[in-house]
């Protein structure tokens, strides 16, 4: 299923898209934004309409303001936007090189140069120091927008010069909006997206797309209780940090969210029926590790690192 490709098509956030419309129109947007959120919460996504509105001459006039909204680019390779994967490009010199090319100005149709950088967290230390003057005096034709699902990793004088957004995920009620958007007609197929939605504690749109392509795509739904044995004794190794048993597990890749999710929503249940607050707390840093897989990261790291907090739950009193 496609991105949405303006503000209008987006799902919630309407604080946020407000925002970039006022700012827009009054010419205030920061030069250095940085969105923070879970996987799939909409970041690539906000910034990538961000980086057309910004080719647009500027709309003064209050009553035009739904054209910002509205407004949609198919092409985005006839402007000066590039986007990069910090995944892939990460280092001194790539920074460095993306540096000294955007000293020009923008070339024609294009208003404004816009950087998309994916995955920021990913840029090494020396990256980001390499960054600090860049950021600190930017052109005014120049905009850089950072995506990163852990700002934490982000350099605390690369965040100074930034302006912070972070994308929350969906309330119920968009959710339901989001996925009768998809699934208009069939009630029953819808009813049992939402259920599972609610069960699994989606709330990211990107993820809850995913749910719905699956879904559409004649797949089953994995939950808990449909499980096989073996991923059941998955899900009962992390719990109690086994990790011999977790590292055997196999999965594929296209089925990591699934997995993500199911094991949120079963560490979420042991946590809540532990009455010891350490213990407790434990079992809340492990999600927090689950929570950081993406598409770009490690199923199984987040996997071993939350089998190390459920091994120090494990041995206290």
């Amino acid at each position: 299923m496609p991105r949405p490709q303006c503000l209008d098509d987006v799902i919630g956030h309407n604080n946020v898209k407000e925002y970039i419309v006022n700012s827009i129109m009054s010419g205030t947007l920061p030069h250095f934004i940085i969105f923070s959120g879970n996987t799939g919460s909409g970041k690539t996504t906000l910034a990538r309409i961000i980086a057309c509105l910004l080719q647009r001459k500027k709309i003064k006039n209050e009553s035009d303001r739904n054209v910002l909204y509205l407004h949609k680019e198919k092409n985005l390779r006839k402007f000066n936007i590039e986007e990069i994967n910090a995944s892939d490009k990460n280092g001194i010199d790539d920074v460095r090189n993306i540096i000294s090319k955007n000293r020009i100005m923008p070339f024609p149709p294009s208003i404004s140069r816009v950087i998309i950088m994916d995955e920021a967290h990913q840029l090494t230390t020396p990256a980001q120091n390499a960054l600090l003057t860049e950021l600190e005096d930017i052109p005014y034709f120049l905009y850089y927008i950072f995506c990163t699902s852990q700002p934490n990793k982000l350099i605390a004088a690369i965040r100074r010069r930034a302006y912070e957004i972070e994308l929350s995920g969906l309330s119920l009620e968009d959710q339901r909006v989001l996925i009768a958007r998809y699934i208009n007609t069939d009630e029953v197929l819808r009813d049992e997206v939402i259920r599972y939605v609610s069960e699994n504690n989606i709330s990211s749109p990107g993820l809850i797309v995913q749910v719905i392509d699956k879904k559409l795509g004649g797949f089953e739904l994995l939950d808990i209780e449909g499980l096989n044995d073996s991923s059941k004794e998955f899900l009962r190794a992390v719990a109690i940090g086994n990790w011999s048993i977790c590292a055997k597990f196999k999965i594929d890749k296209n089925e990591t969210f699934m997995y993500r999710n199911i094991l949120i929503s079963y560490l979420n249940k042991v946590m809540l029926s532990d009455t010891n607050l350490k213990k407790a707390y434990k079992v809340a840093k492990a999600i927090e590790e689950i929570k950081k897989i993406n598409e770009d990261s490690d199923f199984y790291k987040a996997v071993c690192i939350a089998c190390t907090y459920m091994i120090e739950r494990s041995v206290i009193p």
